[in-house]
């Protein structure tokens, strides 16, 4: 008996979202998800009947561990036989909570796909035994949220390859095949939903009704296949009360799977009415389209030729003011020739007068423009005299104890900084006063009085004495910084000027000091040339 060979596809199916849509169905106004068309590559292998060869299964980038083996039977009558093995599947939850269990898919180069069976996860091995009534199809497996699906979601976990010795010859095929969304699935566990599938301990396959039930309403099904969703929704009702009645597992996986087929029925009836639906609104959109495009026409040429009419009126009705204006114009021109003689003269004249006026307003605005300059260098030259003095009396304070006074600024040397009863600096006293004058160099508009004071201890002679040669020595010191001798002058006060009382030590103490009194214009304080507070 001559060999026929029979086709199978086997489909190379890509991670979801590296192939774009081909086409997407209009979205509902409750903007709930509807399937996606999807083109997707494939290759056909050609089998010789009555002959069985194996093919590999292998995991996809979703499960890489996933591998195993398909056992494929042709017979030249009948349907074919298939035994799948396969190991290292993980939970489908871990590629999303919506998704409870596996599905085996056939599906033929023509793009239609066959649920062959689901795969229950049952330690490291699951199989699965059925039989395909097609001549030419690939093997693929799915995860999906209950077992009774119709169509296959994109969520591809494994799928089939040649061996070495599969008997068979592979050819490509451009195959499209619809592919139920993701997002349809995860609406399923969007916030308000009840899913996926409620407790993980109640039973899968009452789980996979729950989701199915609801991934039905999701689809409208209630709207559009209300019948055989209610009764969908009144058998799992009858799986949930036999669970809780605690009756026999096989009574409520009957009543559950028996749900899900109903569920899925539902579901894909309102798919397809829905469908019916926006194709009869799009024909009889284009149905009105098209008479209100004949009706605008006709419209557009009836307006046109009226407004042929009204432009052949307003072209005679122009001629007619041309004609008139013309003569009008001829008139108007020789007594606007007469005015613009009396208005030519009246002009010159009020420009005279205006020229005269704007020179005289010039000079006023000259003159109060150049006080209100130096009226505002005035001010800003006060701004910087006292922005600087204030920058200098913290910068001295961060030396020395510094007041601002009515005569400047007054620096204040302790008696500690010299030696007890001496006029000499002490090493601290030269320091502080080496950074003060470094300070002064910046500025040359600055000048220092070094004023020496004593307490009431000792002669009056003596008190005056060490006065004078503090400052002395403090202005000599200030020289030897770089300060210039014509900036710098000192004097020495002795007893007379106690800023405390001398009765007790600590005023004593406070009585005996330098002041270098800091003056000049850059910091508002006319330079200090005599005695005075």
């Amino acid at each position: 008996m001559r060999k026929t060979i029979l086709s199978m596809s086997l489909l190379v199916l890509f991670v979801s979202g590296l192939v774009a849509p081909v086409a997407t169905e209009a979205q509902p106004a409750e903007g709930r998800k509807v399937m996606s068309l999807t083109s997707r590559s494939a290759v056909a292998i050609s089998f010789l009947s009555d002959t069985g060869t194996k093919v590999d299964m292998v995991g996809t980038p979703l499960m890489p561990r996933a591998r195993g083996e398909a056992e494929i039977k042709m017979k030249s009558r009948g349907p074919a036989q298939v035994k799948v093995e396969l190991k290292g599947l993980g939970q489908p939850y871990l590629l999303g909570p919506e998704y409870l269990t596996y599905v085996l898919w056939a599906v033929s180069p023509q793009g239609q796909p066959k649920n062959l069976g689901e795969l229950r996860i049952d330690g490291e091995e699951t199989k699965v035994e059925c039989s395909v009534e097609m001549q030419s199809f690939g093997l693929y497996v799915t995860a999906e949220p209950y077992y009774a699906v119709m169509l296959p979601s994109d969520v591809v976990v494994v799928e089939n390859v040649l061996q070495e010795d599969t008997k068979g010859k592979a050819t490509s095929v451009n195959v499209q095949y619809e592919l139920m969304p993701r997002g349809v699935y995860a609406a399923a566990n969007a916030p308000g939903a009840t899913g996926p599938g409620g407790n993980p301990r109640d039973p899968l396959d009452l789980r996979q009704a729950r989701n199915a039930v609801q991934i039905a309403d999701l689809a409208d099904a209630e709207k559009y296949a209300s019948d055989t969703f209610v009764k969908a929704a009144q058998q799992l009702q009858q799986a949930e009360d036999s669970y809780q009645l605690d009756l026999t597992k096989k009574t409520v996986v009957t009543q559950a799977r028996s749900a899900v087929q109903t569920a899925e029925e539902s579901r894909m009836i309102a798919v397809q009415r829905r469908q019916a639906e926006i194709e009869q609104t799009a024909k009889q959109a284009a149905i009105d389209a098209e008479a209100q495009k004949r009706a605008a026409a006709e419209q557009q040429k009836a307006e046109a030729e009226r407004q042929k009419a009204v432009a052949e009126q307003r072209r005679l009705n122009a001629e007619q003011q041309r004609v008139a204006a013309e003569a009008s114009q001829r008139q108007a021109e020789l007594v606007a020739e007469r005015e613009r003689s009396e208005r030519a003269a009246a002009e010159a004249s009020q420009r005279q007068a205006e020229l005269v006026a704007e020179r005289e307003r010039g000079e006023r605005e000259a003159a109060e423009r150049a006080k209100l300059v130096a009226e505002q260098a005035r001010l800003q030259a006060e701004a910087d005299r006292a922005a600087l003095r204030s920058k200098l009396l913290a910068q001295f304070n961060e030396i020395l104890e510094t007041r601002d006074t009515a005569r400047g600024l007054i620096v204040n040397i302790g008696d500690v900084l010299f030696d007890t009863g001496r006029s000499s600096l002490r090493p601290e006293a030269r320091e502080k006063l080496a950074r003060f004058a470094g300070i002064v160099l910046n500025y040359p508009g600055l000048s220092i009085v070094c004023e020496g004071h004593a307490d009431s201890t000792g002669t009056a002679f003596f008190n005056q004495t060490l006065s004078e040669d503090r400052a002395s020595n403090v202005a000599e010191y200030l020289e030897m910084q770089g300060i210039p001798m014509d900036r710098i002058s000192s004097r020495g006060f002795g007893e007379e000027e106690p800023i405390e009382s001398n009765a007790t030590s600590a005023g004593r103490r406070m009585n005996r000091r330098v002041e270098m009194v800091v003056s000049g214009d850059v910091i508002g304080v006319p330079l200090t040339t005599g005695r005075g507070r």
